[in-house]
């Protein structure tokens, strides 16, 4: 088979690319710009100067049967640019899951694993038009289980090019070679390739780009295990949360958001829609330094101490932005957490959890000899305030963790929060919340009330509907802050055998906890 053709026809296309006239100044929100990649397509431009950007993301293959939440696979990147002409970053990609077609008679559970090198060099830039040079080499653990995994390299090279056709569409074109090895585990592997994609992007707004793009590919057998699908196609959008953070959704057919697998189609998943989803955030920094949308500076309530999370429901609230806030709590069945919440920016918090759940024999969840302690790490991000004039609070978190020693479980947890003053003195919240692990899906719909006794002592009630046959969830608690010491004492009694994730959702033996909040008093950025 020969690819001259659409490889010339490609080169004289970027060729005409490399004129028209510029637009107005750019806009000031980095998630305005022409994006430097997005799923399935690399454009030709950079990021903005003096920007660091991290993305993290999942795509998963949905099953009808015992897979449960999926056939997924998780990738993150982070890239770093100074006033250069040029960006470098690191990716990493990992999937471990059961192919859902045998591939050469073997259908158990498949491992691949990346960590890679890229760099992505300016050639010519205007307001206009973009240029620009990609290259990328990563280190691959490749195969199925029973084996020893094997050590691969493999490499990409592109040249993408971006030409702007008014201030809110571009079109978008890229040519490349990979690398990849022919042979893995005495198996056919994906084996080298090149490729001719193209693209384009709609802007309407400052926070909306969507996209959609198609990528021919030319290799020399269709003896791997992508078979003979030779076009990875993918469409989507991205919003801007905040002006420092944006969500992305897509479907797709290719494997990963990096730059060397975002060449090879989803072969776990052989003709299986993809649906994807990524969080990127851009620090505030010597560019991008924007509080909040339609607000020209961070909010007085932005620094008043709010401790918004109650007994097993979220509160909408994020914590002030650049602080960092630590929480320890105890119960008296054996719930033990420690949980950490970072804000860099406005609106948008990180937070990490470590907890041992308090679990028994009806919880309905795993037993206690399997479940050990169970980490995770989320993202949340507050949409309103109430404080700030909006007409109720709201906000939302997405968690991914698992426990800690083999054999592990991973859970995917997403829940939202309703909050609104009904009266003086009187908070009421709506926490619908969803876990998602191997063959089980559970629901739950909480509602929260929170009195306020004193400046200083709150109370809170809870109770919370499970799906299926959970038994529901109730909680009662006092809180008593402390704000000039930045820490709250809370005292609580709950039949939850935990306070984070699906923990929250799962009844077991009455408890009575304690927890202490402490918000540092230094700032974290």
């Amino acid at each position: 088979m020969t690819h001259a053709r659409p490889l010339l026809l490609a080169g004289t296309a970027f060729a005409a690319l490399i004129s028209g006239p510029g637009r107005a100044e750019p806009p000031a929100e980095p998630f305005a710009l022409i994006p430097t990649d997005l799923p399935g397509m690399s454009t030709g431009y950079l990021q903005p100067e003096a920007t660091n950007e991290a993305r993290i993301g999942t795509r998963q293959a949905l099953e009808d049967d015992e897979t449960g939440t999926g056939v997924q696979m998780y990738d993150g990147a982070v890239s770093f640019r100074g006033y250069w002409p040029y960006q470098i970053g690191i990716s990493a990609s990992a999937f471990d899951d059961p192919l859902t077609e045998p591939f050469e008679g073997n259908a158990q559970n498949f491992t691949l694993g990346s960590i890679g090198l890229d760099g992505k060099f300016r050639l010519h830039e205007t307001d206009r038009v973009g240029v620009a040079v990609e290259a990328s080499v990563a280190y691959l653990k490749y195969g199925f289980d029973g084996t020893e995994k094997e050590d691969l390299v493999a490499a990409t090279l592109s040249l993408p090019a971006t030409y702007r056709l008014s201030p809110t569409v571009f079109l978008n074109g890229e040519i490349g070679l990979t690398t990849f090895p022919d042979e893995a585990q005495d198996l056919p592997a994906p084996g080298a390739r090149s490729f001719v994609a193209i693209g384009a992007g709609w802007q309407p707004t400052d926070r909306l780009t969507a996209f959609g793009s198609a990528k021919l590919i030319a290799r020399k057998d269709d003896a791997g295990p992508e078979g003979d699908d030779n076009v990875i196609y993918t469409a989507g959008a991205r919003y801007a949360l905040t002006p420092q953070l944006a969500a992305t959704g897509y479907v797709t057919n290719g494997l990963a958001d990096t730059p060397v697998l975002d060449d090879l189609t989803y072969f776990p998943a052989r003709d299986d829609l993809v649906f994807g989803a990524a969080l990127t955030y851009v620090p505030s920094g010597k560019r991008f330094n924007i509080p909040r949308y339609a607000r020209t500076d961070v909010a007085e309530v932005d620094r008043t101490i709010v401790f918004g999370d109650g007994v097993t429901l979220m509160g909408p609230e994020t914590i002030g932005s650049n602080e960092l806030r630590l929480n320890l709590s105890a119960g008296t069945s054996g719930d033990t957490r420690l949980f950490a919440a970072i804000s860099p920016d406005p609106d948008f918090q990180v937070e990490l959890f470590f907890e041992d759940y308090a679990l028994d024999e009806d919880t309905g969840f795993r037993d206690e000899e399997a479940e050990d302690v169970r980490y995770g790490i989320g993202v949340r991000y507050q949409a309103l305030s109430e404080a700030e004039g909006d007409l109720a609070s709201l906000g939302a978190r997405v968690i991914l963790g698992r426990d800690i020693e083999e054999p592990t479980l991973g859970v995917i947890f997403a829940e939202a929060a309703l909050a609104k003053e009904a009266m003086p003195r009187l908070e009421l919240t709506a926490n619908p919340k969803v876990a998602a692990y191997t063959g089980e899906q559970v629901y739950a719909l909480g509602l929260g009330a929170e009195y306020e006794i004193s400046d200083r002592l709150h109370a809170v009630a809870e109770a919370s509907v499970v799906s299926d046959d959970y038994d529901s969830i109730w909680a009662v608690g006092l809180r008593r802050s402390f704000p000039e010491a930045l820490s709250a004492i809370d005292i609580y009694a709950t039949n939850a055998a935990g306070r984070t994730g699906i923990g929250s959702m799962l009844a077991g033996e009455t408890q009575v906890g304690a927890s202490l909040v402490w918000q540092t008093p230094f700032r974290a950025f």
